[in-house]
């Protein structure tokens, strides 16, 4: 199973006497990706409006969410790893 932005969840694959029967071939090979590909994929993702809203979407409305999107939001332009290097120093 995978959990989909919208909160609902997507079978990948089952396992059935030892042996895996993969349900979705999208989902699966996401949820078996070698992680380090997964970080060196989102590291060099810029900030941007889209991904601004793909990261708040679905938090609840409020003062968390606000200050989610002011925060991003003045990394517009930046990659991720330049917006958290910039901020641990």
């Amino acid at each position: 199973m995978r959990t989909l932005p919208d909160g609902n969840k997507e079978l990948a694959a089952v396992v059935i006497d030892g042996k895996t029967s993969v349900a979705n071939f999208d989902a699966y090979e996401e949820l078996t990706k070698n992680p380090k590909l997964v970080v060196d994929d989102l590291t060099e993702k810029v900030i941007n409006d889209d991904e601004i809203a793909r990261v708040t979407c679905s938090l609840p409305d409020g003062e968390f969410k606000t200050d989610a999107i002011n925060a991003l939001s003045a990394n517009k332009g930046k990659t991720w790893k330049q917006a958290i290097d910039q901020k641990g120093n």
